[in-house]
């Protein structure tokens, strides 16, 4: 059989890191189209969830999608079959992922989003939950919050302890897993879950904190310079409400942010959200007041595109991410 890299099955494609940035080159343009509701419902997501498909590797996990209950969250469960071969630790985590995806609370679904929790589950050793929440513009601030807490409430409901639950998620996602945070240190009778990964979180809607919104405007691999439109920031939540910390948790209050659980974060050197991690990352160790901040950590790749992790298996830079991840996950 041709060893030449078309000559494999796409399942076991490698992609370089040209290939993955002239990916993310036209999907720019994709994302770059007028943020009108007519085309997010009729060529976005159309486009995004029939079109843009990654190589997928299937070994070595299940998945199920579960749903259609009253009173179930739906979503897709994803578990490691072989974890003593695939994760770093050699073995079952105790851990269970809730991962929250990105999409700008406006698009994307778990199905879509395999790419990324199939090398996560097999890296960790852990089972990951992604549920389905409810999108803007159809469902506003806080439906989305809503809907994690009670994917949440699903998992502790089951027998899950609380400190045995990771909250992860990117970009929108990342946000979800501080702000839902957040609604739970407001008044929920929930506990906080034992620890959070952010990947690539957009957590200053309204982008006045960021000075990276500016110098690297063009520099992101991956969203147009006009990320963050006003009208897609509309969508999800009202302008008013854009510096309450469930909507932007960079304006959460130190005392606040003192009672996080230990944080992962990754972003990347060049993209618009780079300040977005920085800050919080920066936020969460002064909060604790000398109290281990070393529980709060960074990684900043280089020069990748926004959600590099997307391209799973496929892509080495990815797979650095899962095993950073993984190796925070099961030291804690």
């Amino acid at each position: 059989m041709s060893n030449e890299p078309w000559a494999k099955p796409w399942s076991e494609r490698k992609l370089k890191r040209s290939e993955v940035h002239y990916a993310c080159d036209h999907l720019k343009a994709l994302l770059g189209l007028p943020p009108k509701k007519f085309l997010l419902k009729t060529v976005l997501r159309p486009l995004l969830y029939t079109t843009f498909l990654l190589p997928l590797k299937k070994s070595d996990v299940e998945y199920l999608p579960v749903g259609g209950k009253i009173g179930q969250p739906n979503g897709e469960w994803v578990t490691p079959t072989a974890p003593e071969k695939t994760s770093i630790a050699r073995k079952k985590s105790s851990k269970t992922i809730l991962y929250f995806h990105g999409g700008a609370f406006c698009i994307n679904r778990p199905k879509f989003y395999r790419s990324l929790t199939f090398p996560l589950a097999r890296t960790t050793g852990c089972r990951v939950f992604t549920p389905v929440y409810r999108l803007s513009p159809e469902h506003r601030f806080p439906a989305a919050i809503e809907d994690c807490v009670a994917s949440y409430d699903m998992l502790l409901q089951s027998g899950v302890a609380p400190r045995d639950i990771v909250f992860a998620g990117d970009s929108a996602g990342g946000n979800l897993v501080c702000s839902t945070m957040l609604y739970l240190l407001k008044g929920s009778r929930l506990p906080l879950p034992g620890a959070g990964v952010a990947l690539s979180p957009w957590l200053d809607l309204e982008g006045l904190l960021c000075a990276s919104r500016t110098f690297n405007k063009t520099r992101d691999l991956l969203l147009p310079a006009g990320c963050g439109y006003p009208e897609i920031v509309s969508w999800y939540a009202d302008k008013e409400q854009l510096h309450d910390p469930l909507v932007s948790p960079l304006y959460a209050t130190p005392e606040t942010l003192s009672q996080f659980p230990p944080m992962h974060f990754e972003v990347s050197g060049t993209e618009m959200l780079l300040d977005d991690a920085r800050i919080l990352h920066q936020k969460l160790q002064e909060a604790s007041a000398g109290n281990r901040p070393e529980k709060y950590t960074i990684f900043v790749e280089p020069n990748e595109p926004h959600g590099w992790q997307l391209f799973g298996d496929a892509y080495d830079v990815a797979m650095e991410s899962f095993h950073r991840i993984a190796t925070f996950v099961n030291g804690l």
